[in-house]
């Protein structure tokens, strides 16, 4: 058959880095995959597209290089776009390489015909359409360029006919050039100096830099804030650290920012306007953008993270007296509270349930669903070592559980820990199958309330009557092992223990459903 158009783009994504390809096959996108299965890289056959981009989404979040998804024409490219715009918002570097009726049958109505670069236009950074085979290797290494360098999604979309034609093998290196940044090293330290009560806010920017993130704190006397997508940076454990921020977060978090004179957001921006309008900031990001997207910003500093902890660390002034020591108490108020919601009676208690993951689950990814079960695990869920976490941060989007159980599974060659509701549970668990098939070993852990809790208190807080939130489950024990899938459930708080130990020591795929007290949720902080 020759070198194809289809071969061509698989064979420059794959230089260019990429691992595995998520889809679900289809007439205008099987040259593609039939251009996988002959390269013998991996392709990921998902049971619904919108699986496969949640998955390459929670890849490219865990590991920083593009993800790639595929979708045919028409539906299938359609199912694609919640899990990108999960990707778009979360910055995360994904292509979707989408199908398309021949060219001959465009604008025509044709059976299966979207105009799918107008749809995608607004989710993707980079959104082509590729007609000439010549421009293959070009098309595909911008892809990848935009993808990773502006971090979200890149979209190339092929007619039918056009992978069909023969194509030319072109070296076209992806490179990323190497920034040095520099800044107003001296007017920064300044305002760190003068400060008496900061606090260092991290996103995901701070990843794989806790240690680093912890010296400046300890330095300068800072409680240590995270954002969701900065969960498990820094260990619990320690007096630097103050929980999660927002709706989330905790108590302890929340008073040392009402209280600060400075906030340093690493990685991050500050998610919200009303609240603390009047605090010196300083924000510290490779991405111009986002510098006072919510709030006003002081001192921006355009760095990445690690380069601004080497730079301002060594050189600022140590504070004899730390601020995070004055909100010791604060803090030790809020872990009895939590502690309090960790006490299991006959029941399990969802707080308990996130504890006991953090204690017999080794130190794996955990992927966390939208929903009550996102502030659990935040709160709950004591982190000792650094760890990985992710979460669908800020298109919340439930059913983000298990497939990205999926793509950091593959990503990470490990174990990984899904963390999930019975409602966000239901949306996406056909990607079991997929973990089965594949002998992934992604572990779920149901919090079964019977309802959608989050909706539900939303509701009884805006004075509605609960309407539309209970749900009537299927047997998840039974649906698991029509799966071939080994499953166990707890009903009483005695079991957990065992039950965990045994979700640990299994070698595939996993589920364990545990069933809470509906009435059982989370405090709020304000």
């Amino acid at each position: 058959m020759g070198h194809k158009v289809a071969d061509e783009l698989v064979r420059q994504l794959l230089v260019a880095g990429v691992k595995r390809f998520y889809g679900v096959p289809g007439d205008a996108i099987d040259l593609v995959v039939d251009a996988v299965r002959k390269t013998g890289a991996t392709f990921v056959q998902v049971r619904h597209e919108e699986g496969g981009a949640l998955a390459a989404s929670a890849e490219a979040k865990l590991t920083g290089g593009p993800g790639v998804c595929l979708g045919t024409s028409g539906p299938g490219s359609i199912h694609l776009l919640n899990g990108l715009y999960d990707a778009k918002l979360d910055g995360a570097p994904v292509i979707a390489i989408t199908g398309q009726v021949p060219t001959a049958k465009m604008w025509s109505n044709f059976f299966q015909e979207v105009n799918l670069n107008r749809l995608f236009d607004d989710v993707a950074i980079y959104n082509a359409q590729l007609v000439n085979p010549q421009e293959t290797p070009y098309v595909v290494a911008r892809a990848v360029r935009e993808a990773v360098t502006r971090k979200g999604v890149s979209h190339i979309n092929v007619p039918e006919d056009v992978l069909r034609m023969d194509a030319v093998p072109r070296e076209v290196t992806v490179k990323v050039p190497e920034t040095r940044y520099t800044f107003a090293q001296r007017e920064v330290i300044a305002d760190i100096e003068i400060s008496a009560r900061p606090v260092i806010i991290i996103g995901k920017g701070a990843q794989g830099l806790g240690e680093e993130v912890l010296s400046l704190a300890r330095k300068i006397g800072a409680p240590i804030v995270h954002a969701l997508n900065a969960k498990g940076v820094v260990p619990d454990y320690v007096p630097q650290a103050f929980g999660g921020l927002g709706m989330s977060g905790t108590r302890a978090a929340r008073e040392a920012l009402s209280r600060a004179d400075l906030l340093i957001m690493m990685g991050t921006s500050f998610p919200f306007v009303e609240f603390l309008p009047d605090v010196k900031t300083i924000q510290v990001d490779v991405e111009p953008w986002k510098f006072g997207l919510r709030a006003p910003v002081v001192q921006p500093v355009l760095c990445d993270v690690e380069t601004f902890l080497k730079e301002v660390t060594p050189s600022v002034k140590e504070k004899k007296e730390k601020f995070y020591d004055e909100l010791q108490n604060v803090k030790r108020s809020w872990m009895e509270e939590l502690t309090a919601l960790e006490k299991q009676g006959t029941k399990v208690r969802p707080g308990a349930l996130a504890k006991a993951l953090s204690e017999e689950v080794p130190e794996v990814p955990v992927v966390v669903d939208t929903g009550n079960v996102t502030v659990w695990v935040n709160r709950h869920f004591r982190v000792k070592n650094p760890r990985r976490f992710l979460f669908s941060s800020w298109l919340g989007t439930t059913g983000f559980g298990v497939p990205g159980g999926l793509g950091a599974a593959f990503a990470s060659n490990s174990q990984v820990l899904s963390v999930v509701g019975d409602g966000g549970f239901v949306m996406t668990m056909q990607e079991v199958l997929t973990a089965r098939k594949y002998g992934v070993p992604v572990k779920v852990v149901i919090f079964n309330n019977s309802s959608f809790g989050m909706v539900k208190e939303q509701q009884q807080e805006a004075g509605l009557q609960p309407f539309g939130v209970e749900l009537d489950n299927p047997d998840f024990v039974e649906l698991g092992r029509s799966f071939n899938v080994p499953s166990r459930r707890v009903e009483e708080a005695s079991e957990l223990t065992d039950a965990l130990r045994w979700l640990r020591q299994e070698k595939g795929p996993a589920i364990l459903e545990v069933v809470l007290d509906p009435r059982d949720v989370p405090p709020k902080v304000s």
